[in-house]
């Protein structure tokens, strides 16, 4: 996974006579590579280029205002996610820490790193480390059946930790790199797989 995932994956559309990569740490083009760190290169780039208001009209264009929570709520009524982040700001405080994925949002330097199943043995570590704060939690039903194995963890350590499991139904961040039908996931009973997790405590015993 990672930048050099996604660029190969990109490279099947690209012409590589007119591609230049640029990583962290290199800038590479047809066989030949240039070590240049990237803030160099842009820095230097955007001297170069022409001004063009193009992203910022399609971000206007698609621009979805803040959400608010409904009056009247019907049966079956799917929950906006900008609603439910107004509903997780208002839990934010000094005594809390956050851990967040991408999703959807237009924060997409998330993609230098594009691992998927990091999240929930984060949650774990930091919990552990810092026990006088709350976890809060926004992670994807994709990455959870990744690394699902460290919610035992976490009740055997008796965190306090906030899980909010947005499920989409697959592994959307390769899903924006490559799309193809394997990312489609099994959807989980998740609120049944934490009750045969937790199993009404610890229950100990030795097999003869």
């Amino acid at each position: 996974m990672g930048l050099e995932a996604a660029v190969e994956a990109a490279a099947e559309f690209l012409n590589k006579d007119k591609t230049i990569i640029v990583q962290p740490d290199r800038v590479s083009r047809m066989g030949w590579h240039l070590v240049v760190l990237m803030k160099d290169f842009l820095t230097e780039l955007v001297t170069r280029l022409k001004h063009n208001n193009t992203a910022y009209e399609n971000y206007h264009r698609i621009f979805v205002p803040v959400g608010h929570p409904l009056k009247t709520v019907e049966p079956k009524q799917p929950l906006r996610v900008d609603v439910l982040l107004q509903y997780i700001q208002n839990m934010l405080s000094s005594e809390t820490t956050i851990l967040a994925e991408a999703g959807d949002s237009w924060y997409e330097f998330h993609m230098q790193h594009g691992s998927i199943g990091w999240s929930v043995g984060a949650t774990l570590g930091d919990a552990q480390a810092v026990p006088e704060k709350r976890e809060i939690a926004c992670i994807s039903d994709g990455n959870f059946q990744v690394t699902a194995q460290d919610v035992p963890a976490m009740l055997r350590c008796g965190q306090k930790s906030i899980i909010f499991l947005i499920n989409n139904g697959g592994y959307t961040i390769e899903v924006e790199i490559h799309d193809r039908p394997y990312h489609v996931i099994k959807n989980w009973n998740y609120t049944g797989l934490v009750e045969a997790i937790h199993n009404k405590g610890l229950l100990r015993g030795r097999a003869n």
